[in-house]
């Protein structure tokens, strides 16, 4: 899971301009969903596999659109 923000760039000193995205990752948190619901136990892990919480980390990784396009 990923947050992002468009930014061009132009890296060859040219007139080439390249579109780049800065990603901001997602991290998983020890708080589990099922904490907050009244679900029979035999429900809880399934409920936790597909349904994790996060919260943004400090983490930001650079990929060109040219790769997502």
């Amino acid at each position: 899971m990923t947050t992002s923000k468009k930014v061009e760039s132009n890296f060859s000193g040219g007139g080439d301009k390249r579109c780049m995205s800065i990603t901001e990752q997602y991290q998983r948190v020890a708080i589990k969903i099922s904490d907050h619901f009244d679900l029979p136990d035999e429900l809880k892990e399934a409920v936790d596999l597909f349904d994790s919480v996060c919260c943004l980390s400090d983490e930001f990784i650079v990929i060109s659109v040219s790769k997502i396009v």
